[in-house]
């Protein structure tokens, strides 16, 4: 009868230290997946100029390809409005949304120079965001997954 509740509980912590271990993964790939889109935007305009929906669309990123959908919709909109259409579930930290906030108010400029710069920057912003953050992604994915297999062995020790 104290093995259910010992075994639940194991079950839990597992889970637990998994769950943690997959947040930073999808972090990292958030991370990743901006620099991507900054990578292909500076691309796109490295070419030649473009209408600020197809720069965002040269993204091909989701978020982008939706906002871009939306200024084509509403082109009165502003680099504000087209930030807040950003989800608030979306794992970035305080700084990196001021990043994507100024790349917003930078992709507005009227000539391709500012744009240009813009993206760079934002583009070096990510980079050296994502690169601090994976330094430690993969040891911490790790040791939360550990944390969580052993304390749900202790767990499972301790209730039985």
């Amino acid at each position: 009868m104290r093995m259910i509740p010992a075994f639940v509980g194991a079950i839990c912590c597992i889970a637990l230290g998994m769950i943690a271990g997959k947040r930073i993964r999808d972090r990292e790939n958030c991370l990743s997946e901006w620099e991507k889109a900054l990578m292909h935007m500076e691309g796109a305009l490295q070419t030649g100029g473009m209408a600020v929906p197809e720069l965002m669309a040269a993204g091909n990123m989701p978020f982008l390809v939706r906002a871009a959908e939306q200024l084509k919709k509403n082109p009165s909109m502003t680099a504000g409005q087209l930030f807040a259409l950003l989800p608030a579930d979306v794992p970035l930290t305080h700084p990196e949304r001021d990043v994507i906030s100024a790349l917003f108010a930078g992709i507005f400029a009227p000539d391709r120079e500012r744009q240009l710069q813009s993206v760079l920057y934002a583009r070096q912003q990510m980079a050296r965001y994502a690169g601090i953050y994976r330094e430690g992604a993969e040891k911490n994915i790790r040791l939360y997954q550990s944390l969580g297999w052993l304390s749900g062995a202790a767990a499972f020790i301790l209730m039985c």
